[in-house]
């Protein structure tokens, strides 16, 4: 019997090991189209937040210190994957995979030391009335923008 138990736990774990790993890029092909229609040279250093997944409001992370702004290894990580997927070109220097930026948080850490560590960016962001002042037209599920030079 126990035999049978250990063949049956040994093929189950190999189920689960040899099982291919979806990967959803819907949202990654609906931002693509959404977005495809601007001029991303006009993004400045290449990061629009509207583009990406928002896995936290990285605005509020201003440089001022804020009840709402206390950070751990989690919120870093969703900056970081916030920042990452807002590349709306390639031109931002300085990202590293997702693995790879946790393993270097994960490497820098030591009993009784404290390791510090922070994120430097620069972003661009719609303005909340930028459709109502005609720098950006929103038509068929797509973003239009307007050069205005001033």
């Amino acid at each position: 019997m126990k035999k049978i138990t250990l063949l049956l736990c040994f093929i189950i774990v190999s189920q689960f090991s040899f099982a291919q790993q979806d990967i959803n890029t819907s949202f990654a092909s609906q931002m693509i189209t959404m977005f495809s229609p601007l001029n991303k040279n006009y993004v400045p250093h290449g990061i629009l937040l509207d583009y990406g997944m928002e896995f936290t409001n990285v605005p509020a992370f201003n440089g001022t210190l804020t009840d709402s702004t206390f950070t751990n290894l989690t919120t870093l990580k969703q900056i970081y994957n916030t920042l990452l997927t807002s590349r709306i070109r390639d031109v931002s220097t300085g990202f590293v995979t997702p693995q790879n930026f946790d393993i270097r948080l994960k490497n820098n850490r030591e009993t009784n030391v404290i390791a510090l560590s922070g994120l430097y960016f620069k972003y661009a962001q719609f303005t909340n009335n930028a459709t109502v002042d005609g720098k950006l037209t929103y038509s068929n599920g797509k973003f239009y923008d307007k050069y205005l030079s001033t």
